[in-house]
Protein backbone atom coordinates (compact mmCIF):
# COMPACT_ATOMS: atom_id res chain seq x y z
CA UNK A 1 0.00 0.00 0.00
CA UNK A 2 1.42 3.53 -0.70
CA UNK A 3 1.46 6.47 1.46
CA UNK A 4 -1.19 7.92 0.04
CA UNK A 5 -3.51 4.71 0.16
CA UNK A 6 -1.92 4.49 3.50
CA UNK A 7 -2.97 8.05 4.76
CA UNK A 8 -6.51 7.98 2.92
CA UNK A 9 -7.39 4.74 4.68
CA UNK A 10 -6.31 6.49 8.34
CA UNK A 11 -8.68 9.05 7.11
CA UNK A 12 -11.73 7.23 6.53
CA UNK A 13 -11.24 5.97 10.05
CA UNK A 14 -12.24 9.33 11.04
CA UNK A 15 -14.54 10.61 8.55
CA UNK A 16 -16.29 7.06 7.15
CA UNK A 17 -15.32 8.00 3.96
CA UNK A 18 -11.62 9.69 1.81
CA UNK A 19 -12.83 11.49 -1.40
CA UNK A 20 -10.06 11.34 -4.09
CA UNK A 21 -10.35 15.09 -5.99
CA UNK A 22 -11.11 14.43 -9.57
CA UNK A 23 -8.28 13.63 -12.06
CA UNK A 24 -6.72 16.99 -13.89
CA UNK A 25 -7.36 17.97 -17.52
CA UNK A 26 -3.97 18.83 -18.64
CA UNK A 27 -0.94 17.13 -19.67
CA UNK A 28 1.32 17.73 -16.78
CA UNK A 29 -1.05 17.20 -14.25
CA UNK A 30 -2.09 14.18 -15.27
CA UNK A 31 1.82 12.66 -15.51
CA UNK A 32 1.49 13.27 -12.02
CA UNK A 33 -1.68 12.11 -11.23
CA UNK A 34 -0.97 9.06 -13.05
CA UNK A 35 2.51 8.69 -10.43
CA UNK A 36 0.40 8.95 -8.16
CA UNK A 37 -2.45 6.43 -8.34
CA UNK A 38 -0.35 3.69 -9.57
CA UNK A 39 -0.34 1.85 -6.79
CA UNK A 40 -3.65 2.23 -5.87
CA UNK A 41 -5.80 -1.34 -5.10
CA UNK A 42 -8.14 0.11 -7.12
CA UNK A 43 -7.97 1.09 -10.63
CA UNK A 44 -10.92 3.93 -10.90
CA UNK A 45 -8.36 6.47 -10.41
CA UNK A 46 -6.41 5.38 -12.97
CA UNK A 47 -9.44 4.60 -15.63
CA UNK A 48 -10.82 8.16 -14.90
CA UNK A 49 -7.21 9.48 -15.71
CA UNK A 50 -6.82 7.77 -18.94
CA UNK A 51 -10.32 9.17 -20.29
CA UNK A 52 -8.68 12.86 -19.26
CA UNK A 53 -5.65 12.40 -21.09
CA UNK A 54 -7.03 11.36 -23.97
CA UNK A 55 -9.12 14.25 -23.96
CA UNK A 56 -6.10 16.49 -23.13
CA UNK A 57 -4.16 15.30 -26.37
CA UNK A 58 -7.16 15.91 -28.91
CA UNK A 59 -8.24 12.22 -28.97
CA UNK A 60 -8.48 10.65 -31.88
CA UNK A 61 -7.34 13.51 -34.24
CA UNK A 62 -3.93 13.50 -31.72
CA UNK A 63 -0.87 13.27 -34.26
CA UNK A 64 2.25 12.84 -32.85
CA UNK A 65 5.24 13.24 -31.73
CA UNK A 66 4.47 15.59 -28.89
CA UNK A 67 7.49 16.88 -27.19
CA UNK A 68 7.59 18.68 -24.06
CA UNK A 69 8.89 19.50 -20.48
CA UNK A 70 6.87 18.76 -17.39
CA UNK A 71 6.92 19.72 -13.39
CA UNK A 72 9.44 17.89 -11.57
CA UNK A 73 8.19 15.35 -9.01
CA UNK A 74 7.75 16.38 -5.28
CA UNK A 75 9.72 15.31 -2.50
CA UNK A 76 6.10 13.30 -1.60
CA UNK A 77 6.69 11.92 -4.77
CA UNK A 78 9.57 10.69 -4.52
CA UNK A 79 8.81 9.23 -1.55
CA UNK A 80 6.26 7.02 -2.99
CA UNK A 81 8.63 4.65 -4.45
CA UNK A 82 11.60 4.60 -1.61
CA UNK A 83 13.43 8.42 -2.60
CA UNK A 84 12.04 10.68 -0.33
CA UNK A 85 15.18 11.23 0.97
CA UNK A 86 16.50 12.33 -1.94
CA UNK A 87 16.45 16.21 -3.33
CA UNK A 88 14.56 17.34 -6.25
CA UNK A 89 16.31 20.50 -6.93
CA UNK A 90 18.22 18.88 -10.13
CA UNK A 91 15.46 16.32 -11.24
CA UNK A 92 13.81 18.19 -14.29
CA UNK A 93 10.95 16.76 -16.27
CA UNK A 94 10.06 15.81 -20.02
CA UNK A 95 7.37 14.15 -21.89
CA UNK A 96 6.65 12.46 -25.52
CA UNK A 97 3.32 11.90 -26.39
CA UNK A 98 3.29 9.58 -29.21
CA UNK A 99 0.41 7.88 -31.74
CA UNK A 100 1.58 4.53 -32.74
CA UNK A 101 0.25 2.14 -35.57
CA UNK A 102 -0.70 -1.06 -33.75
CA UNK A 103 -3.41 -1.85 -31.24
CA UNK A 104 -2.66 -1.61 -27.29
CA UNK A 105 -2.53 -5.09 -26.92
CA UNK A 106 -0.05 -5.78 -29.61
CA UNK A 107 2.33 -3.36 -27.83
CA UNK A 108 2.23 -5.67 -24.15
CA UNK A 109 4.72 -8.27 -24.58
CA UNK A 110 7.52 -5.64 -25.40
CA UNK A 111 7.29 -3.78 -22.56
CA UNK A 112 7.35 -6.32 -20.08
CA UNK A 113 9.63 -8.93 -22.78
CA UNK A 114 13.52 -10.02 -21.52
CA UNK A 115 14.47 -9.35 -24.91
CA UNK A 116 14.68 -5.51 -24.62
CA UNK A 117 18.09 -5.18 -26.67
CA UNK A 118 17.14 -7.50 -29.48
CA UNK A 119 14.10 -5.32 -29.30
CA UNK A 120 15.62 -1.61 -29.09
CA UNK A 121 19.10 -2.58 -30.40
CA UNK A 122 19.49 1.61 -31.00
CA UNK A 123 18.79 2.06 -27.17
CA UNK A 124 20.81 -0.95 -25.24
CA UNK A 125 23.96 -2.79 -25.45
CA UNK A 126 22.31 -5.39 -23.54
CA UNK A 127 19.99 -5.96 -21.55
CA UNK A 128 19.15 -8.15 -18.60
CA UNK A 129 16.02 -8.65 -16.48
CA UNK A 130 14.58 -10.94 -13.99
CA UNK A 131 10.65 -10.80 -12.65
CA UNK A 132 10.64 -10.35 -9.13
CA UNK A 133 6.76 -11.28 -9.26
CA UNK A 134 4.90 -13.93 -11.21
CA UNK A 135 5.15 -13.89 -14.97
CA UNK A 136 2.41 -16.77 -15.33
CA UNK A 137 0.34 -15.60 -13.03
CA UNK A 138 0.46 -12.11 -15.09
CA UNK A 139 0.01 -13.35 -18.57
CA UNK A 140 -2.43 -15.85 -16.94
CA UNK A 141 -4.69 -12.61 -15.99
CA UNK A 142 -4.34 -13.79 -12.06
CA UNK A 143 -2.29 -9.96 -11.50
CA UNK A 144 -2.84 -7.36 -12.53
CA UNK A 145 0.83 -6.46 -11.58
CA UNK A 146 4.04 -7.73 -13.05
CA UNK A 147 7.60 -6.54 -11.51
CA UNK A 148 11.10 -7.23 -12.64
CA UNK A 149 14.32 -5.65 -11.51
CA UNK A 150 16.83 -4.55 -14.90
CA UNK A 151 20.41 -4.17 -15.18
CA UNK A 152 21.47 -2.78 -18.98
CA UNK A 153 24.64 -1.17 -20.75
CA UNK A 154 24.41 2.07 -22.82
CA UNK A 155 26.98 3.28 -25.09
CA UNK A 156 26.35 6.71 -26.54
CA UNK A 157 28.81 9.88 -27.21
CA UNK A 158 30.34 10.29 -23.87
CA UNK A 159 27.97 8.60 -21.94
CA UNK A 160 28.91 4.79 -21.60
CA UNK A 161 26.95 3.49 -18.31
CA UNK A 162 25.66 0.20 -16.74
CA UNK A 163 22.14 0.70 -14.73
CA UNK A 164 20.04 -0.86 -13.29
CA UNK A 165 16.22 -0.15 -12.85
CA UNK A 166 13.21 -1.53 -10.62
CA UNK A 167 10.59 -1.84 -12.79
CA UNK A 168 6.71 -2.80 -13.15
CA UNK A 169 3.58 -3.01 -15.70
CA UNK A 170 -0.05 -2.78 -14.55
CA UNK A 171 -2.86 -3.86 -16.68
CA UNK A 172 -6.10 -1.83 -16.42
CA UNK A 173 -9.17 -3.25 -17.13
CA UNK A 174 -11.29 -1.77 -20.23
CA UNK A 175 -12.70 1.67 -19.84
CA UNK A 176 -16.36 2.00 -19.75
CA UNK A 177 -16.17 5.73 -20.60
CA UNK A 178 -13.85 5.33 -23.40
CA UNK A 179 -15.01 4.82 -27.01
CA UNK A 180 -12.09 1.90 -27.90
CA UNK A 181 -12.40 0.39 -24.33
CA UNK A 182 -8.97 -0.67 -23.70
CA UNK A 183 -6.59 -2.10 -21.89
CA UNK A 184 -4.97 0.64 -20.56
CA UNK A 185 -1.35 0.03 -19.45
CA UNK A 186 0.58 1.71 -17.37
CA UNK A 187 4.77 1.21 -16.42
CA UNK A 188 6.95 2.63 -14.03
CA UNK A 189 10.79 2.47 -13.86
CA UNK A 190 13.29 4.14 -10.82
CA UNK A 191 16.68 3.70 -11.23
CA UNK A 192 17.97 2.05 -7.79
CA UNK A 193 21.78 3.77 -7.30
CA UNK A 194 23.19 6.09 -9.43
CA UNK A 195 24.84 5.38 -12.52
CA UNK A 196 27.89 7.20 -13.17
CA UNK A 197 29.58 7.78 -16.53
CA UNK A 198 32.44 5.93 -17.15
CA UNK A 199 34.29 6.04 -13.76
CA UNK A 200 33.39 9.86 -13.20
CA UNK A 201 32.37 10.50 -10.62
CA UNK A 202 30.75 13.86 -11.47
CA UNK A 203 29.04 12.85 -14.67
CA UNK A 204 26.07 10.23 -14.60
CA UNK A 205 22.35 9.95 -14.01
CA UNK A 206 21.85 10.12 -10.66
CA UNK A 207 18.04 10.20 -10.55
CA UNK A 208 15.69 8.48 -13.20
CA UNK A 209 11.82 8.36 -12.54
CA UNK A 210 10.02 6.80 -15.65
CA UNK A 211 6.26 6.38 -16.51
CA UNK A 212 4.73 4.96 -19.32
CA UNK A 213 0.98 5.05 -20.13
CA UNK A 214 -0.23 3.27 -23.22
CA UNK A 215 -3.94 4.00 -24.06
CA UNK A 216 -6.36 2.90 -27.31
CA UNK A 217 -6.66 6.02 -29.92
CA UNK A 218 -9.03 2.72 -32.15
CA UNK A 219 -9.05 -1.00 -32.63
CA UNK A 220 -5.02 -0.80 -34.18
CA UNK A 221 -3.68 2.51 -32.91
CA UNK A 222 -2.63 3.67 -29.49
CA UNK A 223 -1.09 6.42 -27.79
CA UNK A 224 2.12 6.19 -25.88
CA UNK A 225 2.92 9.13 -23.01
CA UNK A 226 6.47 8.84 -22.00
CA UNK A 227 7.42 10.52 -19.10
CA UNK A 228 10.39 11.05 -17.37
CA UNK A 229 12.11 12.86 -14.62
CA UNK A 230 15.69 12.74 -14.34
CA UNK A 231 19.07 14.13 -12.67
CA UNK A 232 21.90 14.55 -15.02
CA UNK A 233 25.25 15.66 -15.25
CA UNK A 234 26.47 15.08 -18.96
CA UNK A 235 28.93 17.64 -19.28
CA UNK A 236 29.95 20.26 -16.34
CA UNK A 237 28.01 22.89 -18.32
CA UNK A 238 24.92 20.69 -19.73
CA UNK A 239 22.67 18.60 -17.62
CA UNK A 240 19.28 17.21 -17.64
CA UNK A 241 18.10 20.43 -17.29
CA UNK A 242 19.68 22.23 -20.76
CA UNK A 243 17.48 22.04 -23.32
CA UNK A 244 19.45 20.34 -25.70
CA UNK A 245 19.95 17.61 -23.72
CA UNK A 246 16.59 17.09 -23.12
CA UNK A 247 15.85 17.46 -26.75
CA UNK A 248 18.44 14.17 -27.06
CA UNK A 249 16.55 12.25 -24.40
CA UNK A 250 13.32 12.57 -26.34
CA UNK A 251 14.33 11.50 -29.60
CA UNK A 252 15.45 8.20 -28.06
CA UNK A 253 12.29 8.18 -26.71
CA UNK A 254 10.43 8.52 -30.07
CA UNK A 255 13.36 6.23 -31.37
CA UNK A 256 12.48 3.41 -28.64
CA UNK A 257 8.81 3.82 -29.98
CA UNK A 258 9.89 3.40 -34.31
CA UNK A 259 12.18 -0.25 -32.92
CA UNK A 260 8.68 -1.23 -31.40
CA UNK A 261 6.64 -0.78 -34.68
CA UNK A 262 8.97 -3.93 -35.74
CA UNK A 263 7.57 -6.35 -33.21
CA UNK A 264 3.83 -4.95 -33.18
CA UNK A 265 1.87 -8.05 -32.12
CA UNK A 266 4.40 -10.00 -31.16
CA UNK A 267 3.56 -12.44 -27.90
CA UNK A 268 5.42 -14.39 -25.24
Amino acid sequence: MTRMATLCLAVSLLLSACKVEPAPEDLDGLAHWFWQHLDDEDSAALQEGAVNLYAALDGASFEGPLYGTISTLSIEELGLVGHGDESNAEVYGVILANDMDCSTAGLEYQIYSPDQAEMHPSTYVSYDRVYTTDRDAYEARENDWLEWQSRYVVEGLGANYSATINGGLRYVADLDDHEYGGPVLVARGVLDEPAPFGDSDTRGIFQDYQLEIYFPMDTDRTMHVYAVWREMVYLSSATFGDGNVQDFTLEGLYAWDEDAMDYCGVGP
